[in-house]
């Protein structure tokens, strides 16, 4: 820093800029936290290694907010970094922490607590699979008053026209399908 201060017009100058932000991140990385990354990034914006200290920045962000297994901490991190590309994964852990049982009273549960979450509609379409595992055309009308916002409506609409129908698995020029009695397929 010295020798950048007192040697403006120096040939070396520009080595020397470089000498710096190099050593400079190696230190960041030697502390290895989002803050020493996050001063990095602020006092050199102009380096070479920038997008490397973003993208170790928010690994550390991650790294430091995460507690294993607890959607809590899950749900802290995102709330804290939006902007921080590893919410993706925070959103999808949290889905597979919460939904790790499979039955319909847990992603009930999901649904309730995390409208917001990219993996709602999933949790949706396993609740709606689970609730009318019988296939009975009561099942699916009483799911249908149970959940009146489900999301999927077309989905109600196939299975009660489906219900009860025989339905027959063949096979044309290599692909697979189902028809009916009349051999009419089902598309």
């Amino acid at each position: 820093k010295e020798f950048i201060a007192n040697h403006p017009w120096s040939d070396l100058n520009a080595a020397a800029v470089n000498d710096l932000h190099l050593l400079a991140f190696e230190n960041a990385k030697k502390v290895n936290s989002s803050k020493a990354y996050q001063d990095y990034i602020k006092f050199y914006p102009e380096s070479e290694y920038i997008d490397e200290a973003k993208q170790l920045k928010y690994k550390a962000e991650f790294a430091e907010s995460i507690v294993p297994n607890d959607p809590g901490s899950y749900v802290e991190f995102i709330r804290r970094f939006p902007e921080n590309p590893y919410v993706d994964d925070a959103h999808a852990r949290i889905y597979q922490l919460e939904t790790k049982e499979n039955t319909i009273e847990v992603y009930d549960h999901f649904i309730s607590n995390y409208p917001n979450n990219p993996y709602i509609s999933d949790a949706w379409k396993n609740l709606y699979r689970l609730y009318i595992s019988d296939y009975d055309k009561s099942t699916i009308e009483s799911f249908q008053e149970t959940y009146p916002n489900f999301p999927f409506p077309e989905l109600i609409e196939q299975d009660i026209q489906l219900v009860g129908r025989e339905m027959y698995l063949y096979k044309l020029n290599g692909k697979y399908g189902f028809m009916d009695a009349e051999g009419l397929p089902y598309i």
